[in-house]
């Protein structure tokens, strides 16, 4: 099992290298990576087990990501910038939510789907639009900080709304839980790096 692991971590980083040798972003490679890796033909020859402990990995990963996103990130501009955030966090979580449950009612699926689909829209990659900023040393930046000041606000709304749906309609009261909570962890890990910034005295 151990084995798998590395040679999975190992599998990934090679992937990484060669785009960044390609001069293409990294979380391209990590989703091709994804994709290919989810193949049953792949995927059926890595132990159950293995399977199993990747979620909790990714996780760690999250954290420690969001974390470094955290002291990277400009805290003066961030807050400059919360006006703004505000703006585009509103139209990046209704226009997703608009397009995507009027694109399933087109397409004769009911109200309750639409709505699953228009919320699941709403809610960014944070963690994958920190990794971009990261590796293009935007972090501190205007539109770094607007970007992730965005994300964290349709974030917060979004992952609340889900919850709540699932909740009310499904009786789904674990999963709900489960999705704040992740949620919570992310946010958890960014303030954690933004507090250990400000406190160190990085900016």
């Amino acid at each position: 099992m151990i084995l798998q692991i590395v040679l999975i971590l190992l599998a990934v980083n090679a992937v990484v290298f060669l785009f960044k040798k390609l001069s293409i972003s990294s979380v391209l490679g990590m989703i091709l990576f994804g994709i290919v890796f989810s193949v049953p033909q792949v995927v059926g020859h890595v132990d159950s087990k293995v399977i199993e402990l990747l979620p909790s990995l990714a996780k760690i990963g999250l954290f420690i990501l969001m974390f470094i996103a955290g002291l990277e990130v400009s805290w003066s501009m961030l807050v400059k910038e919360r006006n703004d955030s505000l703006i585009v966090a509103f139209f990046g979580l209704v226009t997703p939510f608009i397009l995507g449950a009027s694109l399933m009612l087109i397409l004769g699926y009911d109200l309750l789907v639409a709505i699953a689909v228009g919320i699941a829209m709403s809610i960014t990659a944070e963690a994958t639009k920190a990794k971009v900023l990261l590796e293009l040393n935007k972090m501190k930046t205007r539109i770094g900080s607007l970007m992730i000041g965005a994300g964290i606000i349709d974030d917060v709304f979004g992952i609340v709304l889900f919850s709540a749906f699932i909740f009310f309609f499904f009786d789904l009261a674990d999963s709900g839980l489960r999705e704040f909570l992740n949620l919570l962890i992310i946010l958890f890990a960014f303030f954690s790096g933004v507090f250990a910034h400000f406190l160190f005295g990085r900016e």
